[in-house]
């Protein structure tokens, strides 16, 4: 049995993350995965999804070249180097975190990792005798895995997000089963590579956890790009046929294509990871269940990541982690997720911090709300994108930042200057003029500006 200050199970961001907080208190700790370093995000996630994305923006581009009085020739999609060049992008960055991780000082096991007491951990290595280790403080940061309805077929034409990045050509007609990030971000994907794309989600709206105008702009933009959108609508059955799947709504219409793609959220990876040897119930999702401060039912176990159910974002997971690793040294954290923001990379962008609009009013708080549109928009009717607005909402009494909202170009940038305004309490009036001119992040900065 090796012995150490901290064991981490996981290498994705929260795990990485727990590992330098740990170098910097100065902790012996090691870090147990079954993958190399990076988790999800890194090798099957955010970074591969968004390298196709931006060769799909590279695309759109070329196709519009002659609206802004450039000749070209025909631009066409490319998958296979499309998918390469995503792969490359998650290969170098892997080679990143793997460095970044030996740079934290904290060594690291591959394999899979149950825990047998409170204070350890059995890990069973892909070709080598499973051993033991160590420590008096143990983080549990396994992230979470594409969820599955029961209902779905067990077929190779019902894919999950992992499978549709290996996809070895397009399809003709593409169903995505809902509408979250994911799900709009490969309806983006796809429809900007041709493919013909229906989107279904049960809820009202698309991003049913984002503000209302968020999912009503966006919606708008896909069904402008050719995008069909079924919005309360639900599946009640999916058959494979000889050419494709067909889709039977709850109401009884029946859908077709030639893949589906489910999209509907990730479940916490807490199987086979020995919770119960630590006296650790997981909840009804698989999630693990923490206090405020990531504590778990047994003494000296933490949890954090997307592993507790609450928010799945990459830095959510790493401001957790940093925060359980302060919890299990004997400090109560400071930890403020509700400034984090959350971000989809679709066309266009949405990016939102802070509470939605909705939700303060349903609470009964007083808002006053400001917005703007990127037709109004110095840089994005230079650029010709003017899809979309920005909006924040404010404090009446003091004008303070309650929550931001940004559907359009650079939304996913410009956003972190309301971030860091919510961090600090401030005014939405100190939006105004940080921006330079001109610039998509102006349209933040008049939004602002209409709440004075």
């Amino acid at each position: 049995m090796i012995s150490f200050d901290l064991l981490i199970l996981g290498a994705g961001p929260a795990g990485l993350a727990a590992a330098r907080e740990a170098r910097r208190r100065n902790l012996r700790a090691a870090v147990v995965s079954r993958e190399e370093p990076g988790g999800t995000c890194l090798h099957r996630g955010c970074i591969p999804v968004k390298a196709l994305l931006a060769s799909a923006a590279a695309l759109r581009t070329a196709r519009a070249a002659v609206g802004f009085g450039v000749r070209a020739g025909a631009a066409e999609p490319d998958w296979p180097a499309m998918l390469a060049r995503a792969r490359a992008a998650s290969e170098r960055l892997a080679r990143g975190a793997a460095a970044a991780l030996e740079a934290s000082g904290a060594a690291f096991f591959r394999g899979e990792a149950r825990l047998v007491a409170p204070d350890r951990v059995l890990v069973s290595p892909p070709n080598a005798a499973p051993f033991e280790l160590a420590a008096p403080r143990v983080l549990l940061a396994p992230g979470a895995v594409p969820a599955r309805p029961a209902f779905l077929p067990d077929s190779p034409r019902v894919l999950d997000t992992d499978a549709a990045l290996r996809l070895p050509a397009l399809p003709s007609r593409l169903l995505i089963l809902g509408g979250g990030a994911a799900g709009c971000e490969f309806a983006s994907l796809f429809a900007d590579l041709g493919v013909a794309v229906e989107l279904v989600e049960r809820e009202l709206r698309l991003l049913p956890g984002l503000d209302r105008d968020a999912g009503v702009a966006l919606a708008g933009a896909f069904v402008r790009q050719g995008v069909r959108i079924r919005t309360a609508a639900a599946l009640s059955d999916v058959k494979e046929t000889a050419d494709g799947v067909r889709a039977v709504l709850a109401d009884g219409h029946e859908l077709e294509a030639d893949l589906l793609l489910v999209t509907v959220g990730r479940r916490p990876a807490t199987d086979g990871l020995g919770l119960d040897a630590a006296g650790i119930a997981t909840g009804p999702c698989g999630e693990i269940p923490v206090d405020a401060a990531f504590r778990t039912a047994a003494t000296g176990v933490s949890a954090c990541g997307d592993a507790i159910g609450r928010v799945q974002l990459a830095p959510w997971a790493e401001a957790s982690a940093e925060a359980a690793v302060a919890t299990l040294c004997g400090e109560e954290p400071d930890f403020d997720g509700a400034s984090i923001p959350a971000c989809v990379f679709s066309h266009p962008e949405v990016a939102a911090v802070g509470q939605t609009e909705e939700d303060a009013r349903a609470r009964g708080v007083p808002v006053r709300a400001g917005k703007s549109f990127f037709r109004a928009n110095g840089r994005a009717v230079a650029a010709g994108e003017t899809d979309g607005f920005a909006k924040v909402f404010v404090a009446p009494a003091t004008g303070r930042l309650l929550g931001a909202t940004i559907v359009g170009p650079g939304a996913a940038e410009s956003i972190a200057a309301a971030a860091l305004a919510l961090r600090h309490g401030l005014p939405a009036a100190a939006l105004r003029g940080a921006f330079p001119h001109p610039s998509f992040g102006e349209a933040l900065a008049a939004a602002a500006e209409a709440t004075c």
